[in-house]
């Protein structure tokens, strides 16, 4: 894992916030300069969609650094897009989560959450490499895209 996303996540981690989750709707952690989106699904997988949020590169007001992160409890890893070819698939849609950082991997980021925000389809399906690793459930991410302030986050900035 690279570097400043191990960093961020143990800022999430040690901030004790995983207490307040439930399983299998979208849960929003922020501390300590860092956001995580995150969902789990009945297998116990999870997806982690983070920002730096001044963490490292960014700033209370607009996001640094993206990152997803993808653990399967079947296989007992996890996933990075900085080193994965992770590609997220809704209703046929992919989308691709590599290259992240860049004019490229960024316009695929975000147009992952106003896509899935507004499709009527109910999984993401989470494929590795071209495998398939987990489905996760779509209820209420429309919502928490809804609410989701214009930071650069989850919706390019102002």
């Amino acid at each position: 894992m690279n570097m400043r996303w191990f960093l961020l996540f143990v800022s999430l981690v040690s901030a004790g916030t995983f207490a307040k989750i439930d399983p299998l709707q979208w849960n929003v952690i922020e501390e300590r300069g860092g956001r995580e989106y995150t969902i789990h699904n009945h297998n116990g997988d999870k997806i982690s969609f983070l920002c730096d949020m001044g963490f490292m590169y960014g700033s209370p007001d607009s996001a640094g650094s993206l990152g997803l992160l993808l653990s399967s409890s079947n296989n007992k890893k996890e996933y990075n897009a900085d080193k994965n070819k992770i590609v997220l698939t809704i209703d046929g849609d992919q989308y691709p989560f590599s290259n992240l950082g860049s004019m490229v991997g960024d316009s695929w980021w975000y147009a992952f959450w106003q896509d899935a925000a507004d499709s009527n389809a109910n999984m993401i399906d989470a494929y590795v490499d071209n495998e398939k690793i987990a489905t996760f459930p779509l209820s209420g991410l429309s919502k928490l895209y809804q609410q989701a302030k214009m930071d650069g986050c989850i919706k390019r900035g102002k």
